[in-house]
């Protein structure tokens, strides 16, 4: 879709949730996705939008490294869970 119509025309659309979303991870699913660069996510994930509706005054945008910063946490916290699980169950 970004060949054909260009990085800074494609949107993420949040309207949760149906039948073809991957609720709650599709943000997610758009940070990990390996065949976009990072450029590329932040502009799907808000700087296209926001010029777009041409909006002003706004914070510099974090949202994707903030995004990937507390997935790596919570995953960390999971896994640190599992094995937690595991000792008590032996």
């Amino acid at each position: 879709m970004l060949d054909a119509a260009g990085a800074g025309t494609v949107c993420y659309a949040s309207d949760y949730c149906h039948w073809d979303c991957h609720f709650p991870d599709s943000v997610r699913d758009i940070v990990e996705a390996r065949d976009l660069n990072f450029d590329q996510k932040e502009r799907i994930l808000g700087l296209n939008a926001i010029d777009f509706f041409e909006l002003e005054n706004l914070p510099e945008p974090g949202a994707l490294k903030i995004a990937q910063q507390t997935w790596e946490k919570s995953d960390g916290e999971k896994a640190t869970a599992k094995r937690y699980e595991a000792r008590e169950n032996v």
